[in-house]
């Protein structure tokens, strides 16, 4: 841009569109400098690495070296991608590692192939983790290993360079270095640290441990203790095991002489006594066979509260058994032995005693939660005595576990109490009776009390002649009558009510006479039905024995409404019914097999849930699958009960009742485990309901809980936990997961606020750091400010907020965003900065322009004039000069006042104007030499005689740039203008002041145009 070719301090050339063609043109140059120049610009990592290895000139060996180590560490702006670099590390792995760069090879293509020092300075210098990475596996310097396992800013490749560190010193430095810093790299190395010191002590251990062992072993059989030695040669055996492989050959052969030494010396022993040493080793052996024995015994008496009464009884016999049946010990253990056995024995006495009076006590407690529910299935109420035979029953029971001493062993004083569910059930039995005892004495007291009224009707029915409805109630009151004596209550009223009773007796004896006889006239109808219906041999068989039924309903009905029926009645209605019968044979023997058949099926589904309630493990039981099977075999039962033919006929072919006493025993066996069943679930019932109270308040708790990350997690558990075995109710089950269901979201609320009010602090320091951002670019575009150091007043004090506020956390994916803004804001600011130093530049050479110009006036005025000038006149030209607008910069003030200075001179004493011509003319030759350097930075043509030296000029500064790598001072155009300003008084040149003219013109019509916008990478922002 013409504005940076201004006021840039160094002018800059258009790099060409491809410029790897034009330097790989220069590698092959034969000039030192123009290798070394296009060396300093090569990207090309390949290229540097077969430059340093074939060059001729060990300067640019060098230059390619390092520019080479520094595109690949990613030290340099130009360095490749990350995936070029790892490519090239990658190649040289693939070739091995040399010590230096290889040589050139014969076609020219150099193997990539690195050193360990390059190896180490990527481990150490490059600017990726994943390229210090690859190189850290590859590393083989402990040293180099060591400081990147300490150094690296990346834990896990400070883990890898600690994984391949394996000499003490290098784990050391790390222990001492990484123990506060990195603690997985501090345990991996003082594990490792510790099993090499280990390994390196070992030897050394072994080594003693090898000598110890065969001084024992060479004291071995001096005593004649040779079964006893044999013993310990076993167990020495044992140890030197252990340590072979670490012991040097001479102790190991040692070793083996020393043992070969003492088993001859067994081996002659156990010859010359034989017969002695089988009888010692047989008493050895009964010795540790009963010492065995007594362990096992001792043991039993510590299990003997886990066994029952038959299991420990059985098991110390069978010890007993095999004490009897050991051979004789060691004389002089026998006595040791023989008591230890006997305490042994009495130790296990206690814990007989309390099993036997725990069976005891089982039994009892079983017998009377048997008597119990036989007394609560019976029904009705049970009597005073009977209750309190079942409350003393009770009282002989223990209530709570044993005590339990001290010293952790039971009390043997104490008796062991039955299972406490057991007990529990046997005291709501009993609640339950009392509480049933209480209602029968609460509705007989209101029975008594309604005895008066009741006689009152008794007798209007009696005056009525109602015998149909004075015969029950008369039946009803004397029954009361009957359990209120037994109750011992109101004997008063039962006195009063008696003697009504006996008032009214005659009256009904007279009503039931006359009944007696009216029903006999019934039976006697019903007599001659049956035996019409016995003659009837047209209708079929079920009609037959369904009307049958019925008149044997009606004859039932009319035997408990009246006296009891007279015998030569029944007899015809007995006959009667056996003919109908004997008729109908085949169809009632059709029916009774349907009806076995039926009953076999209720007994196999009695018998299956007798056996599966016997058999089944409560402790791994699913209750879902229970719970669903209890309701399937009610519904099987139910079906078997209403199947079609079991109730199509009242009587069956041999005169008797259907549903008879194998048919009631049948249905009690499945009621009886029905009920047992419906109790374990409504047990299962109750203790998950409890469970999930417990939890539901669990959750509620969580409510108060401070740390919410544990709440949540808590409340994430109590989730999983919550499970229903045996459902109650649907709508409590409802109501109570709805209460849990909101007693967790409460909790999860907690949360759901927390992510809400840090997600709005966020969102604050997300505005904040906006609007700085915003105020930065506002600083920017402000038209206001004129002065640089304003701008980068105010420009420093938005840096120094967003610093205070970088370290603030904002949403994650509103960080790129604001970064970019941010580094947009910067990068107006700075292109607004530069303007307005190149606008303030501007000015300066403004100014210096004018007092140029004036200067050059004054020159050429005095040298046309000839003659002197008068002192009013110097002076009037020293106060124009100072009237000119005053140069900021010094040196340039100084400089172009000593210029004027000569001018002034002049005007004093017109003697010195000769040199002030002199001065004109070769100020004007090397304005022409400027002039054709401008000529060429602002691309306008130069006059035609001037074309060879242009092209020289041109030459001349391509080489210059090419030396140095960068642009040099004859590029700044500031400079020149300055230079020409400067270069004054001049003499007058009409054709270099209209080239100068083009000139000013186009450098002027760079400044006003406006620029692109500025690349980031241009002014430096990252």
């Amino acid at each position: 841009m013409l504005l940076k070719r201004l006021f840039g301090r160094r002018a800059e050339i258009e790099a060409p569109d491809d410029p790897q063609p034009s330097l790989e043109h220069a590698l092959e140059s034969i000039e030192v400098d123009v290798r070394r120049q296009a060396c300093r610009q090569l990207t090309d990592l390949r290229l540097l690495h077969g430059l340093a290895a074939r060059d001729e000139d060990a300067g640019v060996r060098e230059l390619a070296e390092a520019r080479y180590r520094r595109l690949l560490c990613g030290l340099d702006a130009q360095a490749p991608s990350l995936e070029a670099r790892l490519a090239e590390l990658e190649r040289g792995f693939e070739r091995g590692f040399e010590r230096g760069l290889t040589e050139p090879s014969s076609d020219q293509s150099p193997p990539h192939s690195l050193d360990p020092g390059l190896l180490a300075q990527v481990a150490l210098q490059a600017s990726d983790a994943p390229l210090r990475l690859a190189a850290i596996g590859q590393v083989i310097d402990t040293e180099i290993l060591t400081q990147c396992a300490i150094n690296d800013a990346v834990a896990a490749n400070r883990l890898a360079a600690a994984e391949r560190v394996q000499h003490k010193a290098g784990l050391e430095q790390l222990v001492k270095a990484s123990g506060k810093r990195d603690k997985r790299v501090y345990r991996l190395a003082r594990e490792r640290l510790k099993q090499r010191l280990e390994q390196e002590e070992r030897p050394r251990r072994a080594q003693a441990l090898g000598e110890t062992l065969c001084e024992r072993l060479e004291r071995l059989g001096r005593f004649d203790n040779w079964l006893q030695d044999r013993s310990v040669l076993e167990h020495l055996e044992q140890q030197w095991q252990t340590i072979e492989a670490d012991v040097d050959q001479a102790l190991s052969q040692r070793f083996q002489t020393l043992r070969q030494r003492f088993l001859d010396g067994y081996e002659a022993y156990r010859q010359a006594h034989a017969a002695r040493i089988a009888e010692q080793e047989a008493q050895a052996a009964a010795t540790r066979e009963r010492e065995t024995l007594i362990e096992q015994l001792r043991d039993l008496a510590k299990r003997a509260s886990e066994l029952d009464l038959e299991t420990l009884t059985q098991e110390q016999e069978q010890l007993h058994q095999a004490w009897q049946n050991t051979g004789p010990p060691e004389p002089t253990a026998k006595a040791e032995l023989e008591q230890a056995y006997r305490q042994a024995r009495q130790a296990i006495e206690a814990p007989r005693q309390q099993l036997r009076q725990r069976q005891q006590s089982e039994q009892a407690a079983a017998q009377l939660l048997a008597d119990l529910r036989r007394q609560h299935e019976r029904g009705g109420h049970p009597d005073r005595r009977t209750l309190e035979a079942l409350r003393q029953r009770r009282r002989t029971l223990p209530d709570s576990e044993p005590s339990s001493a001290s010293d952790g062993t039971t009390d043997a004083n104490s008796i062991p109490s039955p299972p406490a569910t057991r007990l529990q059930e046997i005291d709501q039995l009993l609640e339950r009776l009392e509480q049933r005892r209480q209602r029968h004495r609460k509705q007989l007291t209101r029975k008594l009390e309604a005895l008066p009224e009741r006689l009152t009707e008794l007798e209007a029915h009696l005056d009525a002649g109602e015998l149909k409805k004075a015969d029950p109630l008369y039946q009803s009151i004397s029954a009361t009558l009957e359990q209120a004596r037994s109750a011992a209550l109101g004997r008063e009223t039962i006195s009063a009510i008696d003697e009504r009773l006996k008032r009214i007796a005659p009256q009904l004896r007279e009503l039931r006479h006359w009944r007696r006889w009216s029903t006999d006239e019934h039976r006697a109808q019903l007599c001659a039905e049956a035996e019409a219906l016995a003659a009837d041999t047209e209708h079929a068989d079920e009609p037959s024995i369904n009307r049958l039924q019925e008149l044997k309903a009606h004859w039932q009905q009319l035997d408990h409404q009246g006296a009891p029926a007279d015998d030569a009645l029944w007899e015809r209605f007995r006959q009667a019914g056996e003919q109908i019968r004997t008729r109908c044979r085949p169809f009632l023997e059709a029916q009774a097999a349907l009806r076995s058949e039926n009953r076999k099926q209720r007994e196999a589904l009695a018998k299956r849930l007798e056996d599966f309630l016997d058999k089944v493990d409560w402790e791994r039981v699913d209750w879902k699958k229970l719970h669903r099977a209890e309701r399937e075999m009610r519904q099987a039962w139910n079906a078997l009960i209403e199947a079609p033919g079991i109730e199509a006929s009242g009587i069956n072919a041999t005169g008797g009742d259907n549903k008879g006493a194998r048919d009631r025993a049948i249905e009690g066996r499945f009621r009886r485990a029905l009920r047992r069943l419906d109790r374990i679930l409504a047990e299962e019932r109750a203790r998950n309901q409890a469970q999930k109270q417990q939890l539901l308040e669990q959750m509620r708790a969580l409510a108060d809980e401070p740390d919410l990350r544990k709440a949540i997690d808590t409340a994430k558990q109590l989730q999983h936990q919550w499970q229903t075995t045996v459902p109650a109710r649907h709508r409590d089950e409802n109501a109570l997961w709805q209460q849990f269901r909101a007693a967790s979201d409460t909790v999860f609320a907690r949360r759901a606020a927390e992510y809400e009010a840090r997600g709005a602090h966020l969102r604050e320091n997300q505005a904040t750091r906006e609007a700085i951002c915003r105020d930065l670019l506002a600083l920017a575009e402000s038209d206001s400010l004129r002065a640089p150091a304003e701008l980068e007043r105010q420009s420093s004090e938005l840096k120094r907020r967003w610093s205070d506020t970088e370290a603030l956390p904002v949403p994650r994916q509103a960080q790129a965003a604001l970064n970019r803004a941010w580094r947009e804001a910067l990068a107006a600011v700075r292109v607004r900065l530069a303007s307005l130093h190149e606008a303030e530049r501007w000015t300066g050479i403004e100014r210096l322009a004018r007092r140029a110009t004036y200067c050059d006036n004054a020159a050429r005025h005095l040298l046309a004039n000839g003659a002197a000038e008068e002192a009013s006149d110097c002076q009037r030209l020293q106060q124009d000069w100072e009237a000119l607008p005053a140069i900021e910069d010094p040196k340039l003030a100084r400089a172009i006042d000593a210029a004027f200075d000569q001018v002034l001179d002049s005007c004093r004493d017109p003697q010195q104007r000769p040199t002030l011509a002199t001065v004109l003319e070769e100020n004007l030759r090397r304005r022409e030499s400027l002039c054709l350097t401008l000529e060429i930075i602002a691309q306008i043509e130069s006059p035609d005689r001037l074309q060879a030296q242009r092209m020289q000029r041109q030459v001349e500064r391509l080489r210059d740039r090419m030396t140095e790598g960068e642009p040099g001072a004859s590029d700044d155009v500031g400079a020149l203008l300055r230079d020409w300003y400067l270069t004054t008084p001049a003499a007058a040149s009409t054709a270099l002041e209209a080239r100068f003219e083009r000139i000013d013109a186009v450098l002027r019509e760079g400044v006003v145009q406006p620029e692109p916008s500025p690349n980031l990478a241009d002014i430096g922002v990252e």
